[in-house]
This record gives C-alpha cells, sequence and structure tokens, in this order.
C-alpha cells in the first residue's frame, strides 16, 4: 500500500513485486507461503494495510474533509461505547433489583 497525496488516501501498490492473487481484499494478493507454511513477514504488513484501508474506505468518507471531523468521529465513537458500557450495567441493575442471582446474570 502507499500513499496518495491527491486522494489523501492509502491505494494498492501497482510496482511490479507481486503478493500472488490468492487474497480476499480486491486489488490483490496476500503474502507468499514457504513449503513449511509458514508465510513471509511483507504479507502480514500487506494484509493489515489492505484491511485498514477497506475499513477507512468502507467507514469514512472520501474527499476533503477538515481536521473537525475526525476528532467528531471519535467523539461520537466514544459515546456509543460509554452509552453502551452503560446499558449492560443498567440491563444488569434492574435484572438483580427483580431478585435474580448474580451468578445467574454473570
Amino acid at each position: 500500500m502507499v500513499w496518495n497525496n491527491h486522494t489523501k488516501r492509502f491505494q494498492p501498490d501497482r510496482s511490479p513485486k507481486s503478493y500472488g492473487s490468492n487474497s480476499s481484499f480486491a486489488g490483490g494478493g496476500g503474502g507468499t507461503r514457504d513449503d513449511d507454511g509458514a508465510g513471509d513477514s511483507d504479507g502480514g504488513s500487506n494484509i493489515l494495510l489492505q484491511t485498514l484501508t477497506f475499513l477507512s474506505n468502507s467507514f469514512l468518507p472520501s474527499g476533503d474533509l477538515t481536521s473537525d471531523y475526525y476528532r467528531y468521529t471519535l467523539w461520537r465513537a466514544m459515546q456509543r461505547l460509554v452509552g453502551a458500557t452503560l446499558s449492560v450495567f443498567g440491563t444488569q441493575a434492574l435484572l438483580l433489583a427483580l431478585g435474580f442471582k448474580k451468578s445467574s446474570i454473570g
């Protein structure tokens, strides 16, 4: 993966170095395997970069974004995490108040 300053995104590396065509991600391959079944060290980082690119392309809008957008996205993610946690604690407290034993609700 290479960084494109024009689009402000990582893009697949189109250099002659090839990793094969057995990847489940669009754009090309995963690491090559040796006879002992171990992948090469570059293949793991390639898959990680492809995963990060896939997730950012799926969940973040394209185009020019201000730095405030990323702070807003982080803030919303934290709000959802805290909200979900509070919901779990609230449900557990309700079940305990209704008489369920703590060992039966986890």
